[in-house]
């Protein structure tokens, strides 16, 4: 559960997070932050999302006083070429936060499970531990991060592949911590953002995806699931991947990856 007075004492006022909102129920986090009287630098938490929001209008399922379910808004002068930066930026650091999680209950080939799945989910062993959903307000430039981090849920919906950091380690989460470090991470690398160091971003977030080479499945939004061998994750935010003889580059809009074989 968590302890808000602790959250609040520790992070608001910050030079990272001027102000933080508690809910006890929420409809969703982003929208709530979406808000134009919501102020740049908040973090808006809440202990039970009612209608999370996922990627392409899905939804996020999320148990009460489980898990973690946020959002942080920013404003940021990136250019529209730029905004997916700031996706690999957090989905990295997220991924490093739940990594260093697991750290001290696995081995180092079952850590290898965990991946980032282009272009910001992160999975283990195939299944959803993390979902990220970053929104773009223009010409504001500011940026909404909603994070949702499966911690201690042990079950979830039929039909959903999602696990959590318990089930995986069998240890429960400290969800106040977690969540402390993971905004201390934000805070203390944002200057690669601010100073535009997209290259070094775009090479951790890469390197944790680990999907070159694997075969996928995808939809193009037509409800055709087509197979095809991932070549390549692109600085420009694309994903090339092979079809018989064609390699084509799709961009986060076009596609939905569905599974890896």
């Amino acid at each position: 559960m968590l302890d808000i007075d602790k959250i609040k004492s520790s992070i608001e006022g910050n030079c990272f997070i001027s102000s933080v909102y508690y809910f006890k129920e929420i409809d969703s986090t982003n929208t709530y932050a979406s808000d134009k009287n919501i102020p740049v630098d908040s973090l808006i938490i809440t202990d039970h999302q009612l209608s999370g929001k996922g990627r392409l209008d899905r939804s996020w399922e999320s148990a009460k006083n489980l898990n973690l379910t946020f959002s942080i808004k920013k404003r940021l002068t990136l250019s529209p070429a730029e905004n997916h930066y700031l996706v690999c930026f957090v989905s990295f650091y997220v991924f490093r936060a739940v990594y260093k999680e697991l750290e001290e209950s696995l081995t180092k080939n079952e850590l290898s499970k965990l991946f980032i799945k282009w272009p910001n989910d992160i999975l283990f062993d195939n299944k959803k531990i993390c979902g990220i959903l970053v929104e773009s307000k223009l010409p504001s430039n500011e940026y909404i991060i909603g994070i949702g981090i499966n911690c201690n849920q042990k079950i979830f919906s039929s039909g959903i592949q999602a696990t959590s950091i318990f089930n995986i380690s069998g240890k429960q989460v400290d969800i106040n911590n977690l969540l402390l470090k993971l905004v201390d991470s934000f805070s203390e690398n944002f200057k690669e953002l601010l100073s535009s160091e997209f290259e070094d971003i775009f090479k951790k977030w890469k390197k944790s995806t680990k999907i070159i080479g694997k075969v996928c499945t995808f939809d193009s939004g037509n409800g055709t699931i087509t197979n095809g061998k991932i070549i390549d994750l692109n600085a420009n935010g694309s994903i090339s991947i092979q079809c018989g003889e064609t390699v084509t580059d799709f961009y986060s809009g076009d596609i939905q990856l569905t599974g890896f074989n």
